[in-house]
């Protein structure tokens, strides 16, 4: 019987007066009682202030792999001060387990693996029972044939491998183990042995565990294992005693056949030697017929200098000499050699003259290029000559001259047909068998090209990869994709992104392992678009999710909101879906989507947050001078009270609309020293606005944005127009200092770690690069155009320190005082032009720290000193003596 019943029904026995005192009785009973005894009922509990003491509650999640049959998602929280800790959790049931300080898992046909400091555990995820094996130092699954390979440590000097089952019965243990290598296909291992001062290698068929000798007592060690891409073959380096003994191997796995070549067949140089150099893998060619490894040249005897160390900078250098000491001497540096296994012949693939190599899609093919072919020259990326080279006759020649040297600026086709490279506004397709170069975009009413990266200039939006047999390439604008045929003969736009500012993308999923380099160049993917396609989809507003494309449908929505989405593991079989969600106010959450269903969450990051009270993020639009459109976020405090008006923050550094639904972690500890989460919790608006810049007049646009975006900000009426601070480290330091030289908008500023002398500046060498600065100020980041040489005063109008007789904010100047990103002198330089004008003005350098502060006990302080900064100035808490001291 329901209360409602109750209530308006005829009780048994008794008059009216009973009837009274029994429904008083079951309203207290059913609605006074619950809000009394159980505070959820109703959310009638007061939510809570948040206080620092608590911000070491929070962690941050990332969903880190799903169980072959999808019912449980493994997923790590990271903590600042605590150890991280690797959950596995059902995706259908209440039920999770956690492993500590988990470094390596796995998830078997039944269990769940996972290697924490020297213990394994192995939990059954039927029963819920755990084993623990000790001593542990590394272990792989096995996936074809559901094994474990446990590596165990022995006696500190020798280890064992044992292969069992994830049930623990032992199926082969083998001692003296050195190293071993697993075939793509799981289906074979290889593995090493040292006994008696003497190495033996052996291939080990999983199926069966029976083993074949490949290579029996030798010398010195075997390493960097490449197998062949359909697992038919395995090449290895073997180091020896002396350079010129040095081996490469080739084993055939069918043939049972070992073929070796040491330095000695190196003969396009007699100086050369292989090296097993970890950093240029060995690589075996799809087809099984090559093999490329590492070489290097014989330094030649210097002549000893007994008198100084002396650096010796020539003018004509291609390089400047920290750059050449660091990146510059190809000479000395690895190379690649193609070697036949069949034919026994070998030839050099890189070498000084042509050092960066990238390779076609079926290894036939390599572009070659030398990074200093145009230097000296000013900016970031020098433009090269590439040459393509016909690894099978080692002939060469110019096929692309000058080109951007950006690895995503050349593509070869995966079928190893064509070279896609950007140049002019558009997209060029090479054909490598008729030798054409054809521009297929110029028909094309579209533009591929915008504002792709933080701080760059405009660059082409990207391309997807390939649809099958190398037949279109995949191109993407602002919005949609393209699929534009390699003969530029036709093309179609598979999306309809443009009509409503909806951009779409494929994405990377979760549980892809394809690496995304070969050499220096990248890997690109082919897609069959006669299958559907799951795209990434994000929309002007800020909404994000995944969209199912197909030819006849085109584009539809399969999760789509006000949330964040990312980290998507989907099964193209069964149409799950797993995924991480956020937004603002939503701690990251994992969900699951099954076919046409609604979208579940299963596990909830930091449900704390619940018991306290939290901000809100909206967008705001706005135009600067230009007309351009521009977006903003506008970040609400804790505890808002509509027609009360509030100080505000201005958070800067350039494009920044896209934080709309990322959740921040209440902390202190925080490489800048400022969270807009906290910030909020202590009552402030925090405003995180869209900038852009104009050439030749970077200062006066960004001053431009930033007074468009403020001002919409003030026309909600919410904001106390004098007690609006500004905010901003490295480039926003830099955009944070001049912006205070241009208005008296802001009552209270804070530059961190940025550029005040761009005159200065541009005669700087990085420290992290050896790189001279100069390359970021005339066509990328400030876009001067031209050197202070020959526009003097662009470079003084455009600088804070040449405009610090114009400031009136009291500014907080920052740095770690070993900062290698951005000379600690730019921060001390403006701080001394301040001091010298008489300008309310403190500046704090923290020793040992470079352009990010990591040490906690320094975070915490910036942050604090950074809080009372705008206390002080903007809610007139003058507590904080410092700031008296040291401005008044």
């Amino acid at each position: 019987m329901s209360s409602s019943n109750i209530i308006s029904g005829a009780l048994p026995g008794g008059g009216k007066a009973q009837v009274q005192t029994e429904i008083l009785s079951v309203f207290f009973i059913l609605i006074i009682l619950p809000l009394v005894t159980c505070p959820l009922w109703g959310q009638v509990v007061q939510k809570q202030n948040l206080t620092p003491e608590n911000y070491h509650k929070w962690g941050r999640l990332l969903l880190d792999k799903i169980s072959g049959d999808e019912n449980w998602a493994a997923f790590k929280m990271f903590y600042k001060n605590k150890p991280d800790t690797l959950f596995v959790r059902s995706t259908e049931k209440d039920k999770t387990y956690s492993f500590p300080s988990s470094k390596k898992s796995a998830f078997t046909s039944e269990n769940f693996v996972s290697l924490s400091g020297k213990e394994m555990h192995v939990l059954n995820l039927k029963t819920g029972n755990t084993e623990t094996i000790n001593g542990v130092s590394d272990f792989v699954y096995l996936k074809a044939n559901d094994m474990l390979a446990v590596i165990l440590y022995d006696d500190g000097k020798n280890k064992t491998l044992i292969l069992k089952t994830p049930s623990g019965k032992t199926i082969k243990t083998i001692y003296h183990f050195q190293d071993l290598s697993i075939d793509p296909l799981g289906k074979n291992l290889i593995y090493a042995v040292k006994e008696n001062g003497k190495s033996s290698l052996f291939l080990m068929n999983l199926k069966n565990a029976s083993d074949k000798i490949v290579l029996a007592d030798y010398d010195g060690s075997c390493s960097n294992f490449a197998w062949q891409k359909n697992s038919e073959s395995v090449a290895f380096n073997r180091s020896a005693k002396s350079l010129i003994s040095a081996f490469v191997h080739y084993y055939q796995l069918n043939t049972n056949r070992l073929y070796s070549i040491d330095s000695e067949k190196l003969h396009f140089s007699s100086e050369s030697y292989i090296t097993d150099n970890r950093n240029f893998k060995l690589l075996i060619s799809d087809d099984g017929q090559h093999v490329f490894f590492n070489y290097k040249i014989k330094d030649s005897a210097a002549e000893p200098n007994t008198e100084s160390p002396v650096e010796i900078w020539n003018g004509n250098d291609k390089w400047a000499y920290p750059e050449e000491q660091d990146m510059g001497q190809f000479e000395k540096s690895p190379k690649i050699a193609l070697w036949n296994p069949f034919s026994d012949t070998v030839i050099a693939v890189t070498d000084a003259e042509f050092p960066s190599l990238m390779l076609s899609g079926d290894q036939k093919y390599a572009l070659l290029s030398n990074p200093k072919a145009y230097e000296p020259q000013w900016e970031m990326d020098s433009p090269r000559d590439f040459y393509i080279m016909n690894l099978e006759s080692a002939e060469k020649k110019l096929c692309i001259e000058k080109q951007n040297a950006q690895p995503r600026n050349s593509l070869f086709s995966p079928g190893g047909k064509y070279i896609a490279y950007f140049k002019e506004n558009n997209w060029w397709i090479y054909n490598i068998s008729s030798q054409k170069h054809i521009c297929i975009t110029k028909n094309i009413k579209t533009k591929f090209t915008g504002r792709v990266q933080l701080l760059d200039p405009e660059s082409h939006w990207g391309a997807a990869g390939w649809t099958n047999g190398d037949k279109e390439i995949l191109l993407y604008d602002q919005y949609d994709i393209w699929a534009v045929r390699c003969d530029g003969s036709s093309f179609s736009r598979l999306t309809h992104g443009s009509e409503t500012k909806t951009k779409y993308r494929i994405p990377e999923f979760l549980d892809d392992s394809v690496k995304n380099y070969r050499y220096d160049g990248l890997k690109t993917n082919s897609f069959d678009i006669n299958k559907d396609l799951i795209l990434r989809t994000e929309g002007n507003d800020g909404k994000t999710g995944w969209s199912r494309w197909n030819k006849i449908s085109g584009e539809k929505a399969i999760v789509y909101g006000s949330t964040l989405a990312d980290q998507l593991y989907y099964n193209p079989k069964n149409k799950k879906m797993i995924y991480r969600e956020q937004n603002f106010n939503l701690a990251p959450r994992l969900v699951i989507k099954k076919n046409s269903g609604n979208a579940i969450p299963f596990y909830q990051s930091n449900p704390q947050q619940e018991k306290y009270l939290w901000g809100r993020s909206e967008l705001i639009y706005y135009q600067n001078k230009e007309g351009e459109n521009l977006k903003g976020v506008l970040i609400y405090p804790a505890v808002y009270h509509p027609g009360k008006k509030y100080p505000m923050i201005v958070n800067i550094y350039e494009l920044q609309s896209y934080k709309l639904h990322q959740y921040k972690n209440p902390s202190l500890s925080e490489y800048d020293g400022f969270n807009h989460t906290v910030a909020s919790l202590q009552g402030y608006f925090v405003l995180l606005p869209d900038l852009v810049a104009q050439p030749e007049n970077i200062g006066e646009a960004i001053t431009d944005c930033i007074d468009a975006a403020v001002k919409k900000v003030l026309e909600k009426g919410i904001i106390e127009p004098k007690k609006i601070g500004l905010i901003g480290h490295s480039f926003g330091g830099y955009e944070s200092s001049h912006i205070v030289t241009q208005t008296d908008l802001f009552a209270a500023a804070v530059s961190g770690s940025g550029i005040t002398d761009l005159t200065s500046f541009y005669l700087t060498i990085s420290q992290n690069s050896g790189k001279p600065d100069m390359w970021r100020f005339e066509k990328e980041q400030w876009l001067l155009g031209k050197t202070p040489v020959e526009a003097p005063e662009l470079f003084q109008k455009n600088s804070p320190i040449y405009n610090a007789d114009k400031v009136k904010t009291p500014i907080l100047i920052w740095s770690g005082k070993d900062d290698k990103q951005v000379d600690v002198r730019q921060s001390m330089e403006y701080y001394l032009m301040l001091r010298r004008l008489g300008k309310k003005t403190i500046m704090l350098l923290y020793p040992e720290e470079d352009h990010v502060i990591i040490k906690t006990a320094n975070q915490n302080d910036l942050y604090t000193r950074i809080q009372q900064w705008f206390d002080y100035y903007l809610k007139d808490d003058l507590s904080a003596q410092w700031i008296t001291h040291g401005t008044e």
